[in-house]
């Protein structure tokens, strides 16, 4: 196994700027954090009576032709903004109850954004998540 030679000028010379970098660099984050950040809050919740006149789509002796029922949707966007970064994520619930139950259902949505812009580029990532019954 070799040993570091710490008396090495280049050696010394690459930790000292390692080390400058990581404390610059943690450094502007603070700061950028700090003074431009901005977290967001954003609910939703829709509430709503649907009739649907020719609402069966499978063959059953039990359905009827038309149905009604109150439909339940709520959601909630997080965020965070900086001047480069934006970041958002969203849940979303939505429960249909009918009259007759073989038209119920629960939906779980989920949508994922992130962007990061630099100076010569952009980064970023969505997702998107659907559980629908």
């Amino acid at each position: 196994m070799i040993k570091p030679n710490y008396s090495d000028p280049f050696g010394r010379q690459l930790s000292c700027l390692v080390t400058i970098a990581i404390v610059a660099a943690t450094s502007f984050l603070g700061v950028q954090t700090a003074t431009a950040a901005e977290w967001r809050l954003e609910p939703e919740l829709r509430v709503a009576y649907e009739f649907d006149d020719n609402a069966p789509v499978i063959e059953s002796p039990s359905a009827s032709d038309e149905i009604e029922g109150y439909i339940l949707d709520a959601e909630a966007t997080f965020g965070y903004a900086t001047e480069r970064t934006t970041f958002d994520i969203t849940p979303r619930l939505r429960s249909r109850n009918y009259d007759e139950e073989i038209f119920d259902s629960d939906d779980q949505f989920l949508t994922l954004d992130f962007n990061r812009q630099g100076i010569k580029s952009n980064f970023g990532i969505s997702g998107n998540y659907a559980r629908e019954s």
